[in-house]
């Protein structure tokens, strides 16, 4: 899962036309880096999630950190530089859940957890014990 770090500010600021325009740059960002390794999906108000069929954990983590350092370097439209906060759930690595919601949910905590730990950075799903 990723999230635009303070988007609401971004619409608040600038309106929801540059908002909408932000979106699609980071998005094509993310479709960029990713390239055919899965599939982009919005999710949500500017939610992005990230299916990668046959990754293992380490994979997953290292185009993560591709994607959030490419979206930190570029510069958007009428907002400048902007960053994402992301969340990496993995079955098995880091979950036995096999549903698609639960795996869902779980990438979604460790989005959360980003945000709540400074932002800009990619955190896990907590592992299985």
């Amino acid at each position: 899962m990723v999230d635009i770090d303070h988007f609401k500010l971004v619409n608040d600021t600038h309106g929801h036309q540059v908002g909408d325009q932000l979106l699609r740059e980071v998005a094509a960002t993310i479709k960029s880096v990713s390239e055919t390794r899965g599939s982009c999906y919005r999710y949500g108000g500017e939610e992005i999630a990230i299916l990668l069929p046959n990754h293992s954990l380490s994979e997953s983590s290292t185009l993560a950190e591709r994607i959030r350092v490419r979206i930190e370097q570029s510069t958007h439209s009428a907002v400048g530089v902007v960053t994402a906060s992301q969340g990496i759930a993995c079955h098995p690595e880091t979950t036995a859940k096999k549903d698609a919601n639960e795996l869902l949910a779980d990438a979604d905590k460790a989005l959360y957890r980003a945000k709540h730990d400074g932002r800009n950075r990619v955190c896990l799903a907590a592992t299985i014990s």
